[in-house]
């Protein structure tokens, strides 16, 4: 799942135009990483805004699921000045995510309070930047 920040209050301070904001970007899709990756804990995003992730049919799928920790693994993110990207190379993820021949368990996934969360950091990220401060 790619987040694409667009014309999110671009700021012009002190001579210069606020472009890049793959800092705060960056760390934000690591947060969202640890986040997913704590869902896979609790069986779901139920505790950060989201939904419980659905019962197996049979108990031995969801554990296999959380189990093996390779799903949960390999959760990473990528930042670019102006886009945040969190994903899994695992292939096998794409059936969890999509209820495709198992029960539909959404594996990354950005929450209200998740976008919330990073409008704050960048609008606080925006104003350092403009006021100087680092």
């Amino acid at each position: 799942m790619t987040f694409f920040v667009g014309k999110f209050r671009e700021g012009v301070g002190l001579g210069r135009s606020i472009t890049d904001l793959s800092t705060p970007l960056r760390v934000w899709g690591n947060q969202q990483v640890e986040r997913i990756k704590g869902a896979f804990r609790v069986g779901g995003h139920h505790r950060h805004g989201g939904d419980r992730w659905a019962a197996a049919k049979d108990p031995k799928d969801l554990k296999v699921m959380v189990e093996t920790g390779r799903l949960a693994s390999s959760i990473s993110a990528e930042a670019a000045r102006k886009s945040v990207r969190v994903f899994t190379p695992v292939s096998y993820a794409k059936y969890h995510q999509e209820g495709r021949g198992a029960p539909k368990r959404l594996v990354i996934v950005v929450t209200k309070q998740d976008q919330t969360d990073l409008e704050k950091d960048l609008h606080r990220a925006i104003d350092r930047m403009i006021n100087g401060a680092n």
